[in-house]
């Protein structure tokens, strides 16, 4: 019975019976229509308000019932296709860490070649790092600082 509401300065409804309200929910979230309108709004500190003049002015395609039914179907096959193939990159994306993370442990305990008699393993070479670094003065900074006789004391 009302044409038309404001609800707040912030919300637009759209209300039609031409169209579906799955087939204009996702026309009016797709980015070419959010830019459009995005361009013919006004920001105000970084936040974007659609005018009822804007929302007005939006052409929306529109095509038989029979049509919209058919659109309707193959976006939602195309988005569970696409639903799918999100989820299949993000076990294959969690695949390929655990691998990383395994051949990583492998290298680090020298299991990914084969270990040549004459070579120390890398365990042996390790602990003789840390033996000569346990033996040896401290070198750096704080070496340095003490190395030459205070004489302004």
């Amino acid at each position: 019975t009302y044409p038309e509401w404001n609800i707040n300065q912030a919300i637009a409804i759209f209300r039609t019976t031409a169209i579906t309200p799955k087939l204009l929910a996702k026309y009016l979230a797709h980015e070419t229509t959010v830019r459009s309108m995005m361009r013919k709004s006004k920001a105000t500190a970084g936040q974007f308000n659609l005018t009822l003049e804007i929302c007005r002015e939006t052409l929306i395609p529109l095509c038989g019932k029979l049509e919209q039914q058919q659109i309707e179907l193959l976006l939602e096959s195309k988005l569970s296709e696409a639903d799918q193939l999100d989820q299949t990159l993000a076990t294959a994306l969690q695949q390929a860490e655990a691998l990383r993370q395994s051949i990583l442990k492998k290298a680090f305990h020298g299991q990914l070649v084969k270990q040549a008699k004459n070579e120390e393993p890398a365990t042996a070479l390790l602990e003789r790092i840390r033996a000569s670094r346990g033996a040896s003065p401290a070198k750096g900074r704080q070496a340095k600082m003490f190395s030459k006789p205070l004489t302004n004391c």
